[in-house]
């Protein structure tokens, strides 16, 4: 679907631009997914292909002993060959679906690949129906221990003629919008880099650890 076809459902070329980056990241992810079916699928023709040739030869040359030896090679190949394009097929279909599942959580991901990284996905498993089973306790586990990874939605205080009435001695929301935000971002920034820098085997410095 594209930008046009959008604006034709009633949407204005901003929602119709907003919906497109929303969806990008899913659209892309489904895209890889479709290529990596579309591979497989081709090496699985050709590993067929090739069992036809060798039963094709082990009834034309059943004396041949050296033949014989080639013919077994080929098949531990053609069986090493399988095993791995479903091992590929598995982990495209977890990381598509663990991707998914991030971006129509609640609380999403500052930072889709970042999250990714801190979750294990050899504990993370999938049935034919796409349904995960070891992701919600990691994800539960990173949003208790690593917030900052996510977009966690907060109250916002009740403010009345330009002042938060938490009490006695509240700042003006001006002084506060200009002091928190600052202070968060700095800190979210920190924690980030240390994340990115851990995720590559990078040493963190010193003071990018420094307020978390």
């Amino acid at each position: 679907m594209n930008k046009e076809e959008l604006i034709k459902l009633g949407l204005s070329p901003e929602q119709a631009a907003s919906v497109l980056q929303l969806a990008k990241p899913i659209m892309d992810a489904q895209s890889r997914l479709d290529s990596v079916n579309q591979e497989l699928t081709q090496a699985k023709a050709t590993i067929a292909e090739r069992d036809k040739q060798i039963d094709g030869l082990k009834i034309a040359n059943s004396d041949s002993k050296a033949l014989q030896k080639q013919i077994a090679e080929l098949q531990a190949a053609n069986a090493e060959a399988e095993s791995k394009y479903k091992a590929d097929l598995l982990a495209s279909r977890k990381n598509y679906a663990v991707k998914q599942a991030l971006l129509e959580a609640e609380q999403k991901p500052q930072n889709v690949k970042i999250v990714m990284d801190q979750i294990d996905m050899d504990k993370v498993f999938i049935d034919d129906n796409g349904n995960l089973t070891g992701f919600q306790e990691q994800q539960s586990r990173l949003l208790k221990d690593a917030p900052y990874l996510f977009k966690i939605e907060s109250a916002q205080p009740q403010v009345k003629n330009g002042f938060n009435v938490h009490g006695a001695g509240a700042q003006p929301q001006s002084i506060q919008n200009e002091q928190k935000p600052a202070i968060a971002n700095a800190d979210f920034g920190r924690k980030l880099a240390a994340i990115t820098l851990q995720s590559q085997g990078l040493p963190v410095p010193n003071h990018t650890n420094q307020g978390g």
